[in-house]
């Protein structure tokens, strides 16, 4: 067999190995950027993403099959626990899960089907960027994520074909293990048939990409929208949402009850029932004009510059103490919606003003940014 096509199996296998961790950490970007993972779950998978590039540690710190599968069941008991005791949240539990396989995965022998378990768990982290994000940001590394997987899926195709124009022979020891086809191309391959290789592979993928973007751009602007998604801010007024104004006209109260949009979402900790009667305050409106109902008293305002967590009332008031996470959508104002006697509000808020006329509290204008903030308040 000749040697020329031995090496561009090994620069091709390197660079499919590669492409695929470039994946994970794309998709674990993704995640940071909406704000799903935690500071100590991002070092956590950082320390070892970033080591799993050196070949030689990864050899060191290598995972047999099994090992790999008896970590991975220890980790079951583990998911029900941060369910239910510690992030309290499926979709977290479920996103540190993905992370911890990625993890074993990137240490483990691998054939093509480890591969295609990184792939798929990295489509699945983009999955729910997508759907707990719509910051620009989002786009941008989402292009970056199609080219990478697109150069991946090229990559894994010219592998195959080489693969299947290689004897056996030549194939035992490169094909299992991805580490060695890994380590074992840094010197071995020419220079000459590892540029071939990788020119091909990204020519390839950017071609494909281009086409790609070019033909969605066409479907997007082709195909009729009636308020969906960024053009609802286009083609609707702002609607006149009950508590999303300090100014409300009368003849407005139609859109209110007609419209259906969701305003927000709210997960309770603990019994949702003592929510049953519970009233959300955004703003008082304590002045009518005959036709418009505004704002008129205002008390001294109390603001808070910075950081992600503020105590709002020091008071020991007796009631029932809840807590809550409140997903906000979208709005052209900043009024945050919270239960009576609110003790606390933790998120990413600042800056934050609190009028102690009402008890209205208010952030910065998200007109374009889904708002995520969580709050104790006694009932």
């Amino acid at each position: 067999m000749p040697s020329n096509i031995l090496d561009s199996y090994k620069s091709i296998a390197r660079l499919f190995h590669i492409l695929c961790v470039l994946l994970a950490g794309i998709g674990f970007a993704m995640l940071a950027m909406a704000s799903q993972i935690s500071a100590w779950i991002s070092l956590l998978f950082v320390i070892p993403y970033i080591c799993s590039f050196n070949p030689s540690l990864v050899e060191r710190l290598q995972l047999s099959t099994r090992r790999s599968n008896l970590l991975t069941w220890a980790y079951v008991p583990f998911f029900f626990l941060d369910m239910f005791y510690l992030s309290r949240s499926f979709v977290s539990s479920t996103l540190h899960l993905i992370l911890f396989i990625q993890v074993i995965k990137l240490y483990q022998p691998k054939k093509d089907r480890d591969y295609f378990y990184l792939i798929v768990l990295s489509f699945l982290q983009v999955l729910a960027a997508s759907s707990l994000t719509i910051d620009t940001i989002f786009l941008v590394t989402f292009l970056c994520y199609l080219l990478v997987c697109l150069s991946t899926l090229v990559a894994f195709e010219m592998k195959r074909s080489l693969e299947s124009s290689m004897s056996e022979e030549n194939l035992q020891g490169l094909a299992d293990e991805s580490v060695q086809a890994f380590k074992g191309t840094r010197g071995n391959a020419p220079l000459k048939e590892r540029g071939w290789a990788t020119r091909s592979i990204w020519l390839v993928s950017i071609v494909s990409f281009l086409s790609t973007l070019m033909m969605g751009s066409i479907l997007f602007f082709a195909i009729p929208r009636f308020g969906a998604g960024y053009f609802q801010r286009i083609v609707h007024q702002p609607l006149a949402l009950s508590g999303f104004s300090d100014r409300v006209q009368l003849g407005g109260i139609g859109i209110i009850q007609l419209d259906s949009s969701i305003v927000m979402r709210v997960r309770v900790t603990g019994n949702a029932r003592v929510l049953n009667r519970a009233k959300w305050r955004g703003v008082t409106l304590d002045h009518f004009d005959g036709k418009t109902w505004s704002k008129h008293l205002r008390g001294i305002p109390v603001t808070y510059t910075s950081g992600q967590e503020f105590v709002l009332n020091y008071a020991n008031t007796r009631g029932t103490r809840v807590s809550y996470q409140v997903w906000m959508e979208p709005n052209s104002t900043g009024y945050l919606f919270t239960l009576d006697q609110i003790q606390r509000l933790q998120g990413r808020l600042a800056p934050l003003s609190k009028d102690s006329a009402d008890d209205s509290i208010m952030t910065r204008p998200h007109a374009f940014v889904r708002l995520m903030y969580q709050g104790d308040s006694i009932l």
